[in-house]
């Protein structure tokens, strides 16, 4: 369980966003190949994707998490902190593998790499605080 007021606010805010925007982005991946977002084709040439379905999947997958992660936040579970951990870990692995399929392409990737950032940040006192409780 996330005790602090403000970071169980700030995981709150940044999970929800986040997975709406990866639920949003995944749909537009997986039902238009990414005609919405303007993701060409090209960017996917030299990589294991044919097309952006199988990412698409994976960022429905990433969002999905990120909004029942900020459930169990907000609802002071005491797998709020472990799970927004990991929430984390998952956008810092996104960000890095998709830089390194189609490149750096504009501000929004390093800043939600930040973001996978800020989320463990804010999480893992919390965490390391259970885990010294219960070897007590």
């Amino acid at each position: 369980m996330i005790s602090n007021r403000v970071a169980r606010i700030a995981l709150v805010v940044l999970e929800v966003l986040m997975g709406l925007a990866a639920v949003g982005g995944g749909l537009d991946l997986v039902l238009t190949n990414g005609q919405l977002m303007g993701m060409p084709a090209e960017l996917l040439r030299g990589s294991p994707f044919g097309t952006y379905f199988i990412p698409g999947l994976v960022l429905l997958t990433v969002g999905t998490i990120n909004l029942l992660s900020a459930v169990t936040v907000l609802r002071r579970h005491r797998w709020g902190a472990p799970v927004s951990v990991v929430v984390g870990i998952m956008w810092i692995g996104w960000f890095a593998v998709q830089v390194a399929i189609v490149g750096l392409l504009n501000w929004q990737q390093p800043l939600y790499f930040a973001v996978g950032l800020l989320i463990i940040g804010l999480a893992a006192p919390s965490l390391i605080g259970q885990r010294q409780m219960s070897s007590l």
